[in-house]
């Protein structure tokens, strides 16, 4: 059974992987779709909403989106200026409604985002433009700190009024407030799922790539299915976020997932055995 588990993660692995690759031409179109990349958006369009409204559109709007914040990079020379053009109009076109466990498909297709969708989508964008960039993981956060000609731009997605700021001291003390939390465990909650006090603490702060950040979109839908008490669900979407990120954070719930799993009586124990066998743990190491 772990081989057909292993074979399937994998094939998920590449499926996101070819998602954008398939699409990038369409019946009557003369240009790409999207031409940002075809590994990194695919990792985030993965969705608990299951939204409907056609990827494709969604995928050409955001297409001419780019090519409008490029004309601007190249037209405004004001790193400040721009960086204050790109916050706000990208608010104000897709990011609408705070909703958490969305993706970035739920963002192209409807608006709704979350800490860490938000901060993919802005990522994502400087990773088109060209934009030196560094997402940040917290414990109970993340967030993306733009880089231009030696200043510092931080970026926080669910702050829409004030999320955007480049002065040093500002951007010291907010990583200083987002890495103080204390190092002890009290509940297993989504990234950005509410205050530090609730959270699974480790004091984490660490610079992270897009492809961890996927695996943290991953946990946080992982951490629904669980709260839904969906077992199945969470294992796969635990699977998947290991695959992208194998975190202290991400392996402590897969801990308390399985043994919450164990002690459900709805289960029986071939089912219980899978799900052990889909997360990649033996009964023996939970004792």
């Amino acid at each position: 059974m772990k081989r057909i588990i292993f074979i399937s993660a994998f094939s998920w692995l590449l499926s996101a992987a070819s998602v954008m690759a398939q699409m990038h031409t369409q019946p009557g179109s003369q240009e790409a779709v999207v031409d940002l990349a075809t590994g990194p958006i695919a990792l985030f369009l993965d969705s608990v909403n299951q939204t409907n409204k056609s990827r494709t559109n969604s995928l050409r709007d955001f297409q001419a989106f780019l090519q409008k914040l490029q004309l601007k990079r190249d037209k405004i020379k004001n790193d400040k200026r721009f960086f204050n053009y790109l916050f706000y109009k990208t608010h104000r076109k897709y990011l609408k409604s705070y909703q958490m466990h969305s993706s970035v498909e739920d963002i192209l297709a409807q608006g709704d985002y979350d800490c860490v969708s938000g901060t993919a989508f802005y990522a994502l964008i400087m990773k088109h433009l060209g934009i030196d960039y560094e997402i940040k993981e917290f414990d109970f956060h993340v967030l993306v700190i733009a880089k231009s000609n030696g200043q510092k731009f931080l970026i926080e997605s669910t702050d829409p009024a004030g999320g955007l700021t480049s002065d040093t001291k500002e951007i010291a003390e907010r990583v200083r407030q987002y890495s103080d939390v204390d190092d002890k465990t009290e509940n297993v909650l989504s990234v950005g799922a509410g205050s530090k006090s609730r959270q699974y603490s480790t004091a984490t702060n660490k610079v992270i790539n897009l492809t961890q950040l996927a695996g943290l979109l991953h946990f946080n839908n992982a951490v629904y299915y669980y709260n839904q008490k969906k077992p199945f669900k969470t294992a796969a979407s635990l699977q998947k976020s290991l695959i992208l990120y194998d975190s202290k954070r991400i392996r402590a719930f897969r801990q308390l997932a399985a043994r919450s799993f164990l002690g459900d009586p709805s289960l029986t124990q071939i089912q219980k055995e899978a799900l052990l066998d889909q997360l990649g743990l033996e009964l023996v190491a939970l004792k």
